[in-house]
């Protein structure tokens, strides 16, 4: 298999797709093949301000959309044109056919340069809690758009993935526009832990895992320099199907009388 290392110019990069998990036996790619790229129509919108932190997704050959989270700072996020086909006469729109391999149950620090001790579970439940789940309801108890909630959960993956610690003046936090950077670093807090009065909704490895995607191109080539992402969806990780939320409790109300006739005592 051959590899494929680039250098970014100016906006354009590449991403690589990747979910965490605890790891099993037999753990392995599954196939199926996404695209992956930065969300356009919100990469303009704050605190998306700066090319540091992209709105990231994968997109399934059948166009289905699901937001993601990249992982290993040092590397780059991309474009959507990546994943067009070569084509030297058209540079403009030329891409290098750039798709991502999913994988499930496999361990985050299998893929992270930097990971923190605990980094699997770490990640799981910023994922839980961070956007678009929200399951500690952070995003309206500390009144932040999607926007903001969703820049936070990427600062609070890094913190895992690439022993983060964001600070007012770095290149990630930093970025965030003044008016919008207290609110996004306390909810970073909030997800990573630090804030110890915000209760988390913990995940249990053992039944929940998320996907990963690998970069690849549509020939097989591998390509190297590229972040990681995590998919939100969580999914069994002996069968990565997805896992349906919790069923609703029966209703404890009583059952309305029959109109049975009563029986009648025997002569």
């Amino acid at each position: 298999m051959s590899i494929i290392t680039r250098r970014r110019l100016g906006a354009a990069s590449l991403v690589l797709a990747l979910a965490v998990g605890g790891g099993v036996a037999g753990a392995a790619p599954t196939g199926k093949l996404y695209k992956g790229y930065i969300d356009e129509a919100l990469s303009s919108t704050a605190p998306y301000t700066d090319d540091k932190v992209g709105p990231l997704v994968v997109e399934s050959e059948g166009g289905d959309i699901e937001v993601t989270y990249c992982f290993n700072q040092e590397l780059y996020q991309p474009v959507k044109r990546e994943a067009n086909p070569v084509d030297k006469d058209n540079p403009l729109d030329s891409g290098i056919g750039l798709r991502f391999e999913e994988h499930v149950a496999e361990s985050l620090t299998s893929y992270a340069h930097k990971a923190r001790e605990g980094a699997d579970q770490g990640v799981l439940n910023v994922i839980k809690n961070g956007y678009p789940v929200d399951a500690a309801g952070i995003q309206g108890s500390q009144g932040l758009t999607d926007e903001e909630f969703r820049y936070a959960t990427q600062l609070a993956v890094w913190y895992w993935s690439d022993s983060y610690a964001a600070t007012t003046y770095d290149d990630y936090l930093g970025a965030v526009p003044a008016d919008q950077r207290d609110k996004v670093q306390k909810a970073y807090e909030s997800l990573t832990g630090q804030d110890t009065s915000v209760e988390l909704v913990k995940v249990d490895p053992a039944d929940a895992t998320l996907r990963i995607y690998t970069p690849t191109t549509t020939s097989g080539e591998k390509v190297t320099d590229i972040q990681n992402l995590l998919g939100v969806t969580f999914v069994n990780p002996s069968t990565g199907e997805p896992i349906d939320g919790p069923s609703e409790e029966p209703s404890q109300e009583p059952s309305e009388p029959t109109d049975a006739p009563s029986q009648e005592p025997s002569e």
